[in-house]
């Protein structure tokens, strides 16, 4: 395991819920937050100056978050998408993941679970395949 820290970029339209998620990846030793968006109009050039994970919302104003993830895997393949949503999985999980998506986790899953989820996509371990 690497002893770098996992750079996250968080983009969401909610305000708080920002400054909430900048504050509990602050309080992670092993995680460094890489910035924070509250559009997905800008991922790709925010991303390349040197991000590990994407936390991203779908449903905010200006770019289709899909289309940013989508252009985000064929442009920088290193970083690793998470879509953290409050929208139903079927059919937004499938089509996250068409997209390049690692992973889909539900807002109101438990922020460890989804901290995890994270440390997960940004370190995978052997394939099990």
């Amino acid at each position: 395991m690497s002893n770098n820290p996992i750079r996250v970029l968080f983009v969401d339209d909610n305000e708080r819920l920002t400054a909430a998620w900048a504050r509990l990846i602050a309080q992670q030793p092993d995680m460094r937050l890489a910035g924070t968006l509250h559009r997905a109009d800008d991922l790709l050039s925010v991303a390349r100056g040197g991000v590990d994970v994407v936390l991203i919302d779908l449903t905010m104003d200006g770019r289709d978050a899909l289309d940013a993830i989508a252009e985000l895997s064929r442009v920088c393949p290193g970083v690793r998408t998470v879509v953290c949503s409050g929208q139903s999985r079927d059919p937004w999980e499938q089509r996250a993941k068409l997209a390049g998506a690692a992973e889909f986790v539900d807002k109101i899953e438990p922020p460890a679970a989804i901290l995890e989820t994270i440390r997960r996509v940004a370190r995978p371990g052997p394939s099990t395949a």
